[in-house]
């Protein structure tokens, strides 16, 4: 049957369309997440190195600050203690202020390996004493110092003058004044090698860069994660609005379906009536009352009655009313819905044969739900036998949950047929609006059952309901009934009771033949 809506635009483009912008703005989300993280990364190393750079130097020139400044005051204290003692100007380049610096200087440089070297200058420039008595004699002009050092104080340059460092490597020096009366009469020089320096900053570079690596390594796992995360999110959504476009294409194809097996089955009843109608007005203004005209009438009658169960099965699938759950003992429905269908059975000389268990098979469904699935199954089984054909029952308890067998010995469903016996509208019968087994689906599905189809052992179909149990099996006596010319399976070898009669109170659900 060919619908009568249709999508101009095919469900994959429709779907490949919704794709594009959420896969486009995931990628582009993470990979800027991965921009972010790495230039945050980079320059809190980068601020961080800087930091430990200046706090190094800071620390290192202010601990050869400390010993440079003790050195010059403990020089001052001994010129001025032998100017008063020995009645004489002690100067700068003195026999004793070269031996007393020296004394320092061989007790203390030898032992501290950041330190290049020691002397002490007057206020012309010109070497009196150092730690390398070679150098003693030089002058510093004025390009001695290479360039300032304001980051480690406004005492400390850098210089690479061999009349200071002896072979001309790299060395901050710390410059303390020497006073005499409040005058500067000198320069006490301290060398701090930048080699050590350097290589004490290799080793901070390589710890800051370590600890940032693993954070920065850390981050991006996370960021990753999050990442695919994200993607899967933006595939799933992308896939659900593709499902959200497919299926409302396939809700269109639906109502156009709905819409012409409506008027495919509502015709010919419908020409039935008019027809009926036409025949009984007829008889009617001949003033005739016989048997054809009551048959005729109720021929009418069952027409209409045929176009409202049409209606309702109709209406049933396009708005399913809303299920209530309680507990309900499989088995009893069951019975009660073959004896319902017990005097369709004789008449058509179908046999039937119901196998129940032990025990009460309590399930949390629909009442009339249950009924329906249980109707709607022998019926077709009914409809595939046809007269003298053989159906069989099966309730049974299966671990954890509760099972329904209803199998049939008709000619069962083509192999290439059965992945579509449950979707709305297929029927394999001329006669039929293909909804009946996609109710049973629903109401199955709706208790947190499912139902499978197999070919049946003995030929035909065989269709199996499997619900939840709602309650431990109560122990009763299991019980084989048989309709029409057949004789009872035993389900056990125990006498059984009398078949149960049918439920007497009343459903919420009326069956429905």
């Amino acid at each position: 049957m060919t619908p009568l809506f249709r999508s101009t635009v095919a469900p994959e483009v429709e779907a490949a369309r919704a794709k594009y912008p959420w896969m486009i703005a995931a990628y582009l989300s993470f990979g800027l997440a991965l921009l972010v993280i790495l230039s945050i990364a980079a320059w809190g190393a980068s601020v961080d190195f800087e930091e430990a750079r200046a706090s190094l130097l800071r620390a290192e020139v202010n601990r050869l600050r400390s010993h440079a400044v003790r050195s010059v005051i403990r020089l001052q204290d001994l010129m001025s203690f032998e100017e008063k003692n020995e009645g004489k100007v002690i100067g700068l380049d003195s026999p004793e202020v070269n031996r007393f610096l020296n004394e320092q200087w061989q007790r203390h440089i030898p032992e501290d390996p950041s330190r290049s070297y020691a002397a002490l200058t007057d206020k012309h420039g010109k070497i009196l004493v150092h730690y390398r008595p070679e150098l003693v004699g030089g002058r510093l002009d004025g390009n001695w110092a290479t360039r300032s050092v304001p980051e480690a104080g406004e005492d400390v340059v850098e210089t690479s003058d061999s009349r200071l460092t002896g072979d001309g490597s790299r060395a901050l020096d710390v410059m303390i004044p020497v006073l005499r009366d409040s005058k500067e009469i000198g320069t006490y020089h301290s060398g701090f090698k930048q080699s050590w320096f350097d290589e004490q900053l290799s080793l901070k570079r390589r710890a800051t860069t370590l600890r940032w690596g693993v954070a920065f390594v850390i981050i991006s796992v996370v960021t990753i994660l999050a990442g695919v995360s994200l993607l899967h999110v933006a595939r799933r959504l992308s896939s659900l609005q593709g499902v959200v476009a497919m299926g409302h294409v396939q809700r269109l194809a639906d109502l156009g379906a709905l819409a012409g097996g409506i008027a495919h089955e509502v015709r010919n009843p419908m020409n039935a009536i008019r027809l009926n109608l036409h025949v009984i007005k007829k008889l009617t203004s001949q003033g005739r009352f016989d048997d054809h005209t009551e048959s005729v009438m109720d021929e009418t009658i069952r027409e209409m009655e045929r176009v409202d169960g049409l209606l309702r099965t109709m209406l049933e699938y396009a708005r399913p009313a809303l299920s209530s759950q309680e507990t309900v003992d499989l088995a009893s429905e069951v019975r009660s819905v073959v004896n319902f269908l017990s005097p369709l059975l004789e008449r058509e000389r179908m046999r039937i044969t119901t196998v129940f268990g032990h025990e009460k098979l309590l399930v949390r469904a629909d009442r009339g739900q249950i009924r329906q699935i249980a109707l709607n199954l022998i019926k077709n089984a009914m409809e595939a036998v046809g007269i003298d054909g053989r159906i069989e029952v099966r309730c049974a308890s299966a671990g954890d949950e509760v099972e329904l067998v209803v199998a049939d010995e008709g000619p069962g469903v083509p192999l290439d047929r059965q992945n579509r016996i449950f979707d709305p509208f297929f029927s394999t019968k001329e006669i039929g609006t293909g909804l009946g087994l996609t109710l049973v689906k629903r109401y199955v599905e709706s208790s947190g059952g499912s139902i499978t189809y197999r070919d049946a052992i003995r030929g035909g179909a065989e269709f199996t309901v499997r619900l939840p149990s709602a309650a431990t099996a109560v122990v009763e006596c299991g019980t084989a009934e048989s309709f029409g010319e057949d004789a009872a399976v035993p389900a056990a070898s125990a006498p059984s009771p009398p078949p149960a009669a049918p439920h007497s109170e009343p459903h919420n659900t009326p069956l429905e033949v």
